[in-house]
């Protein structure tokens, strides 16, 4: 590793940090935390960090600003944030909360007819190999043809990319509620 490394490595493992755009204004840190703050700037020095990489580190018990390094440039958030989502997700719906996908349709002998609606709410774990089983699963329960596949997206807005999308060249997005050409290919090769 190298001392580069080292050093990012500490500097996030040492304190929470929050990059985002919202401005924290460049307040002096209470003096409790001016040996912190001045640590944490020579980290960020010692990272070679650059101007395009906003930090602010906050006192939990309080919101005083610790230390900041370009706290007000507006920027896209950083990966951490899953952890922060993952975070609240947790805490708001808690450790038992399951994303489900279901199928729907109009069952006449052993066909769905006036299509087979594929609805998910976000499930970032579905699998293919799930889709095979709600595909075995619908075969268990008498049905042999379906006459189309129909990807229900109503519970996501519409908005496809990720704000400031844009600002991340070479990078590709998918969007888990609006995969329906990718999913539609999935069943239509089922023989059920």
């Amino acid at each position: 590793m190298t001392a580069t490394s080292r050093s990012r490595a500490l500097l996030f493992a040492s304190c929470v940090i929050v990059a985002s755009s919202i401005g924290h204004g460049a307040a002096q840190p209470p003096p409790a935390h001016a040996a912190l703050a001045t640590q944490l700037a020579s980290l960020v020095a010692a990272a070679g960090l650059g101007d395009q990489v906003g930090v602010a580190v906050l006192d939990a018990r309080d919101s005083s600003v610790i230390f900041g390094h370009e706290p007000d440039l507006a920027l896209n958030p950083a990966s951490n944030m899953k952890l922060v989502t993952a975070a609240a997700a947790l805490a708001t719906l808690g450790a038992n909360f399951r994303m489900h996908t279901g199928l729907y349709g109009h069952v006449e002998g052993d066909a769905i007819t006036d299509g087979l609606v594929l609805r998910g709410f976000g499930d970032p774990s579905l699998r293919q190999a799930d889709l095979v089983e709600l595909a075995r699963d619908l075969a268990d329960h008498g049905v042999r043809t379906v006459d189309r596949v129909i990807v229900d997206g109503t519970y996501f807005d519409g908005q496809y990319l990720p704000p400031a999308f844009d600002q991340q060249p070479g990078e590709v997005a998918v969007s888990t509620g609006r995969s329906s050409p990718r999913v539609t290919r999935i069943w239509s090769s089922m023989r059920m």
